[in-house]
């Protein structure tokens, strides 16, 4: 199958992740929400992250066809979000932001393994696929941030509906991917979950999203109140995504030289040095765009090394499940405690608080990951399995 397809599903996919990201909480903000309840309400839609995933990876690992279903969670989440300038009251705006939340983030862990299943020994090569959703979340995010210079943010819904409905569109190009339900080590998914090294590795990426859930939910306004401009933001938002793209290319390469392991402890450090770069520098927009340059190994890296950690734990029948808890663990249950996190903390201790202790979350998971985050040779030990990737 010609991968391009794959390639415009992630592009359009975080294209709508990039448009939501930045601007979603300026929208709830023009509702009237405080901060507070900002980040409550982002909250919701990371929360999703959990719920959407987790359930989907069940559903699609005891199906042989996995895009019919994700074609309709893409139909159901662009209708959802089409309804959101219509809701009246907090429950049903609450109750839109869940609805198509969690269709939204459903269908990224179907395209996770329908991808993984085109690839099959070849991915190291995931990264160069994906590497264009992050193109389209720089197009979104730094295009929806001109049209915001000169449109009301309350437009906001009515700008993104059409993205949301060329997604759906685009998930019908793609063929399903077959996964061998044969292959599979021997135990229960929920055995395998109880792994000492599954858990260790899983702890350690909840604590990173954990220290990532202030900059999702809170990002924009910490910018906003240092006089940063909506271009501005949107132009600081796609430099860390820009910077992504690069590590991406470049990603089987950085593989093969140093090792899963050590990139991923470079990660975490680097993402403790940018959190507290954000507490401390982000006044000065040259300080604020090196802080964003490392994206590139806070999220870039780290979400390329643990693609393939977790399709080394879960393969074949589980694979739908270990990629849908992966999500669910930490975009999912991170990022929410992150986003709540960072909402309790603004109300004392502003944006400089809440990326301290973003810093201080960052640091606990690097020196987890010191002790706990194992070795290519460890995973291949304890279970009898190949990995297509480097063997450090």
């Amino acid at each position: 199958m010609p991968y391009w397809r794959l390639s415009a599903c992630y592009f359009v996919y975080f294209a709508v992740i990039g448009a939501l990201a930045p601007y979603l909480p300026l929208y709830l903000r023009a509702l009237g929400y405080s901060e507070f309840w900002v980040a409550v309400m982002f909250a919701i839609h990371m929360l999703m992250k959990i719920v959407g995933p987790t359930a989907w990876g069940y559903l699609t690992d005891y199906q042989q066809s996995v895009m019919p279903l994700a074609r309709w969670a893409n139909l159901i989440s662009a209708l959802s979000f089409g309804l959101l300038p219509l809701a009246k009251g907090d429950f049903a705006i609450a109750t839109l932001i869940a609805v198509f939340s969690f269709f939204l983030h459903a269908f990224l862990s179907s395209l996770e393994v329908v991808t993984l299943a085109h690839l099959g020994h070849e991915n190291r090569r995931y990264t160069l696929v994906r590497v264009w959703g992050s193109v389209g979340f720089v197009v979104a995010a730094m295009g929806y941030g001109l049209m915001l210079q000169s449109l009301p943010i309350l437009d906001f819904p009515w700008l993104l509906t059409p993205v949301f409905v060329l997604l759906w569109w685009i998930s019908l190009l793609i063929p399903e991917g077959r996964v061998d339900h044969q292959q599979a080590i021997s135990g229960s998914f929920h055995s395998q979950l109880k792994q000492p090294l599954v858990v260790g590795f899983f702890a350690i990426l909840f604590l990173l999203h954990l220290s990532h859930g202030p900059y999702y939910a809170m990002y924009s306004l910490h910018l906003d109140a240092l006089g940063y401009s909506s271009k501005s933001v949107g132009i600081l938002w796609s430099l860390g995504v820009l910077a992504e793209v690069l590590v991406f290319l470049i990603m089987p390469k950085l593989l093969s030289n140093f090792g899963a392991r050590p990139l991923m402890l470079w990660a975490i450090a680097l993402a403790a040095l940018r959190w507290l770069i954000t507490a401390t520098l982000a006044d000065q927009p040259l300080w604020a765009g090196l802080a964003q340059l490392q994206h590139a190994a806070s999220f870039g890296i780290a979400h390329a090394v643990a693609i393939l950690y977790v399709a080394a734990f879960f393969p074949g029948a589980m694979q739908g499940r270990g990629q849908g808890f992966y999500s669910a663990i930490t975009f999912g249950a991170g990022g929410t405690l992150g986003s709540l996190l960072a909402g309790w903390v603004w109300t004392f201790g502003g944006g400089q608080g809440v990326y301290l202790v973003a810093s201080i979350i960052a640091l606990l998971a690097l020196l987890l990951a010191w002790y706990r985050l194992p070795t290519w040779q460890a995973i291949k030990s304890s279970y009898s399995i190949g990995i297509a990737a480097d063997e450090k």
